[in-house]
């Protein structure tokens, strides 16, 4: 069912501690007297780094990340239930209370103002599978941005469908992943290029991060946030919200335009076949 790329386990590349601290001291962080926000990254040796933001109500945002290798992804296979789990977020913290704060003082001072409900520890794993559905099972993408293009997209081939057979659905699922695997593919690069630019160790890597922030011209960053917005698919099923920025959208595939005496009547038959079939 599964090809053998997908059949192989999901190693994490990055384990990420985040949390929001609670209101600070404007005299203490300079950078909270005035209205905008500062965002700074630190790219620190062995694979870590950490970022603050300044938001509203004087609170900072922090995060604390580790580039795993190998060795540190099997040694958190090994350790995750007693060690690195979920709800345990010391052990990473303890790695950079003692590093300095862009803002001022250290990444410990903000970790001892965030309550611990406040705090979230997250592996990153990064991984395209190519098997996306099976019978009536189907693939969504988990990161925010993927989700719900991947949810709009199938919500359009699944409205599509004829009837509720295996086949339909198959046809359905196909569709799908015709249309979303090459963005996806496009989008999962772009995010391994970006990583790398702010995360990466390598001399390659420090090199590129130095002649990105040091070199490019501002409409290098200009067309890199353009190609993120283009693609915007919208339900077929809804009326489209209208295009109000300046930058062009992708072209949506055309689909059948349904009225909302249409789209009722739908909705309702497949609400009743499903209250039939209990």
């Amino acid at each position: 069912m599964l090809s053998k790329s997908d059949s192989q386990p999901i190693k994490p590349s990055y384990v990420l501690v985040a949390g929001v601290t609670h209101r600070q001291s404007a005299e203490r962080y300079q950078c909270l007297k005035d209205p905008f926000v500062h965002f700074c990254s630190v790219v620190g040796v062995q694979g870590r780094g950490w970022n603050v933001i300044n938001i509203p109500d004087d609170q900072i945002c922090w995060a604390m990340w580790v580039q795993l290798d190998s060795s540190k992804s099997a040694q958190i296979e090994e350790t995750e239930d007693v060690e690195l789990g979920v709800e345990n977020t010391e052990p990473i913290v303890e790695w950079f209370r003692d590093m300095p704060c862009p803002y001022g003082g250290t990444m410990g001072d903000l970790v001892n103002s965030t309550s611990e409900d406040l705090k979230s520890k997250v592996y990153i794993e990064e991984k395209l599978f190519n098997t996306w559905y099976h019978g009536r099972v189907v693939l969504l993408g988990d990161a925010i941005s993927s989700e719900i293009h991947d949810a709009v997209v199938l919500a359009n081939c699944l409205f599509e469908i004829k009837d509720l057979s295996l086949k339909s659905i198959a046809n359905a699922f196909k569709d799908y992943r015709q249309q979303r695997f090459p963005v996806a593919k496009s989008q999962y690069a772009c995010s391994r290029s970006i990583a790398k630019l702010f995360c990466g160790q390598s001399w390659k890597d420090r090199f590129s991060r130095y002649a990105v922030f040091n070199w490019a011209p501002q409409s290098y960053f200009q067309r890199m946030i353009e190609e993120g917005i283009t693609y915007r698919p919208q339900a077929s099923f809804l009326t489209h919200a209208e295009n109000r920025g300046m930058t062009p959208v992708v072209p949506q595939r055309p689909w059948k335009q349904w009225s909302e005496e249409e789209v009722t009547k739908r909705v309702t038959a497949v609400w009743e076949k499903g209250r039939g079939s209990r």
